[in-house]
């Protein structure tokens, strides 16, 4: 296996952090909450993008700090940080020359989050990877998925990629230092040849990085993301990770301030130890709210987790199903202690 995985097979435990515009209403349009997770609720209630982006308006998150984000993650016994650069709603979280649909530009807060996390990791040590929804875009008239603003039997859907995907992920591949993992999602009419103008662009901007394979049928992908809180029931070859939420009923992965049901210090460690021992690595999620704020209970969970990793971590980092030093029946169902 090259050199640039090594640190990803010995990682074995990541942090994910969907956070944007729908932090916002956080699963509630017009007071009638959504059934949908979080993220999703434009989709869900066909809210016409003229309307979804006057959110930007009320973005301002007084208590995001990004430092204390990296702290958390590092307590926690995380190794690497996904940030959600512009998920399918098309907001960019990060100062995006390309579209002024971005936070600085749009937002009376005007700053960039992505900047200050990547300077706080480097301060931690802790690598940094990027989320972008390359396909999937329901701003932008030419990106897939929104049919109720746009008809999509007359979408350009190259011209969304040459004017908005390519050139953000170029900005995100050149403007924040090294980027471990680029994380991908939702391929929609994603074919080869669309495929190969990222993993090109990507290799000849961040050789070293690692690529997930929801960019689509590209052979030239790096690792496997297992479906949404999927955690298979056997080993599973190759270089693969499981993203999994914090909330037990709907799954939601941005805020959802109808959601308060957490999973458990007990589960998220059992979980931990089952998709490492399967070979795989876990990034887990957090949903922050729109004011900046990680919810308690997810913290209390993240550092629970943290120091049974200061007692067991021989056996998470860098193991796997082969190294056999897995002690799964001995483990404490606090989570604390083996």
């Amino acid at each position: 296996m090259p050199e640039r995985f090594k640190w990803f097979e010995e990682a074995k435990f990541g942090l994910f952090i969907h956070w944007g515009l729908f932090s916002i209403p956080a699963s509630m349009w017009n007071g009638v909450p959504a059934s949908r997770t979080s993220e999703y609720i434009m989709m869900q209630n066909k809210i016409p993008a003229r309307i979804y982006e006057t959110l930007a308006g009320h973005f301002h998150p007084f208590q995001f700090d990004a430092e204390r984000w990296v702290q958390m993650a590092e307590d926690a016994g995380m190794k690497y940080i996904v940030f959600v650069s512009k998920h399918h709603d098309g907001f960019a979280m990060y100062h995006s020359e390309v579209s002024p649909y971005n936070v600085v530009d749009a937002t009376p807060w005007k700053r960039d989050p992505l900047k200050e996390l990547a300077e706080a990791c480097r301060r931690h040590n802790m690598r940094l990877g990027v989320y972008y929804s390359q396909a999937v875009d329901w701003h932008h008239p030419d990106g897939a998925g929104n049919s109720w603003d746009f008809d999509e039997g007359k979408k350009d859907f190259d011209k969304y990629l040459r004017e908005k995907a390519l050139p953000q992920v170029r900005e995100l591949l050149t403007n924040y230092g090294p980027i471990s993992t680029f994380w991908f999602d939702w391929p929609m009419r994603m074919n080869r040849e669309r495929c190969k103008l990222f993993s090109d662009m990507a290799r000849s901007l961040q050789p070293d990085m690692l690529i997930n394979n929801r960019l689509g049928p590209d052979s030239s992908v790096d690792y496997r993301s297992m479906g949404d809180d999927e955690i298979p029931n056997a080993i599973v070859s190759g270089v693969w990770e499981t993203a999994g939420t914090m909330n037990t009923s709907n799954g939601t992965w941005g805020y959802n301030q109808y959601d308060q049901e957490w999973k458990s210090l007990s589960t998220i460690t059992f979980n931990l130890v089952d998709i490492v021992s399967k070979g795989g690595v876990y990034l887990l999620n957090t949903g922050p709210t729109s004011d900046g704020v990680i919810p308690k209970p997810t913290q209390d969970v993240f550092r629970g987790v943290g120091k049974w990793l200061k007692i067991n971590g021989e056996s998470i980092y860098g193991a796997g199903p082969k190294a056999g030093r897995f002690r799964a029946s001995g483990l404490n169902v606090n989570g604390v202690a083996c």
